[in-house]
């Protein structure tokens, strides 16, 4: 099946010190307090948790998207993803504060028993291929019906082209992109990392109904979605697998 077509397939569901020396420890008394019950008022809760899973062929930066986006970081030989890994972080957009709990999955296709299951409460699901890699390419169409069977119909998705950094390397063209929505990224380089995230949750927020967003919680997170269950244990990774 070509790629471009599965894509437009499934794009549709798309001091002043006073005059003594008691003046200044006087002032001195007052911030300290009002530091302290500032250090002991708890963070305002979160509105919401949504789950986010990323997925793809092997070796096209899941793990590093998602790490370069929790952590800040980057690993030139990060080991494989062995099943399903998960980062938790809280990102603030339309007045809301929103839980996030990203699942990055295997690649490889024995893990796909594991992994579907993370794909029916996912709210956003961001699919990636490797623009220095024809064939990440060619396996969207696979990922497509991955997508058509185990997600939600209305989970919202976007694709992402990672390894901008390998411009030179390119074997895919933005051109080849057509009929949904799409982002190009470097984990590598920090370039359009937290714009991919924050966009996908966005679109997602604005699928919600006005009632949800405009009420305020006070009991708690609302969850939109059930949890996953937890796979059974795994087996460990192999050792200096590479992964961009």
């Amino acid at each position: 099946m070509d790629p471009g077509a599965a894509l437009q397939k499934r794009a549709g569901w798309g001091g002043r010190g006073g005059g003594g020396g008691g003046g200044l420890g006087a002032d001195f008394a007052v911030l300290t307090s009002g530091q302290a019950r500032r250090r002991k008022q708890a963070p305002r809760p979160a509105d919401f948790k949504l789950q986010v899973i990323i997925i793809g062929s092997h070796g096209v930066g899941k793990t590093s998207l998602m790490e370069r986006f929790t952590d800040d970081t980057f690993c030139e030989a990060c080991k494989s993803t062995v099943g399903v890994d998960f980062k938790i972080k809280t990102v603030e957009l339309r007045g809301k504060k929103i839980l996030l709990q990203i699942w990055d999955t295997a690649g490889q296709e024995r893990f796909n028993s594991i992994t579907s299951a993370y794909y029916r409460s996912a709210k956003g699901i961001i699919l990636v291929y490797d623009i220095t890699k024809k064939e990440t390419f060619d396996d969207l169409p696979k990922w497509m019906k991955m997508i058509d069977k185990y997600a939600s119909e209305d989970a919202e998705l976007l694709l992402v082209g990672n390894k901008m950094d390998c411009e030179s390397d390119r074997e895919i063209t933005r051109q080849q992109i057509t009929g949904m929505r799409f982002c190009e990224a470097s984990a590598k380089d920090n370039f359009n990392v937290d714009e991919i995230f924050l966009k996908l949750v966005d679109n997602i927020l604005k699928k919600m109904p006005l009632d949800i967003l405009r009420n305020e919680l006070s009991n708690g997170i609302l969850s939109l979605q059930p949890e996953p269950e937890i796979p059974p244990e795994l087996p460990p990774p192999r050792p200096h697998v590479r992964c961009c």
